[in-house]
């Protein structure tokens, strides 16, 4: 539960300290070397870490959301191995409208899945299924949050039962900044105390923080 790059230490008092062991300072202009290469060695050191994941004495697949992070790792994966694997967990949508409605990625899957010529499998889960996966959840997280944790329960065991290793793009994302529709509202923030304000209060919640305590 530690935030990214961080220590708690307890002595034998139970006095803590906490503190940050990396971060990344954004003010600090590399020019070490031009645009090209930055490029072409990041596309090296991507495919050479797929790659590297590839090594396995057990079959290995991977997700593959229709998302360029699980489909740039699916089309390296796939010219390692002769049929590669792919899983993507859909959502029905027959009830949904709006913004919504393009949650469900299934269909950008199947054309990656075509292009790159996998073994394609997919999985649609409905409203129940959250309800049904909650107790399971809870009791493997130790920690009463869902987000992206229940669509992931669910696909990794439609992923079980074809290979032992899947690979995943999570993460992607959250490297190459691939939330604009999220980071736009806090472009114009002077400091963090800002940036953490402004951003949280995108975000709708069940409960208002105020009732919190009474909840």
């Amino acid at each position: 539960m530690l935030a990214p790059a961080r220590i708690i230490e307890f002595d034998l008092k139970l006095n803590k300290r906490e503190w940050s062991y990396w971060d990344y300072n954004f003010s600090d202009t590399d020019d070490s070397i031009d645009e090209q290469t930055a490029v072409e060695e990041t596309l090296r050191l991507f495919k050479s870490a797929v790659s590297k994941q590839m090594v396995a004495d057990v079959d290995v697949g991977s997700y593959l959301s229709g998302g360029i992070d699980s489909g740039s790792i699916t089309a390296i994966a796939s010219s390692k191995v002769k049929r590669l694997r792919t899983f993507t967990c859909g959502f029905d949508m027959s009830s949904t409208t709006g913004r919504e409605a393009n949650f469900d990625e299934r269909r950008d899957a199947e054309l990656m899945a075509s292009l790159f010529k996998t073994e394609h499998y997919e999985q649609v889960l409905n409203s129940s299924d959250l309800s049904w996966a909650v107790p399971k959840l809870v009791w493997h997280l130790e920690d009463l949050r869902v987000g992206m944790s229940y669509p992931n329960f669910y696909i990794a065991g439609l992923a079980s039962k074809f290979v032992k290793v899947c690979l995943s793009g999570a993460g992607g994302d959250e490297l190459y900044g691939g939330y604009p529709w999220r980071y736009y509202r806090v472009g114009n923030s002077i400091n963090q105390e800002q940036y953490f304000s402004e951003y949280y209060s995108f975000w709708q919640r069940l409960v208002k923080d105020e009732d919190k305590n009474s909840f």
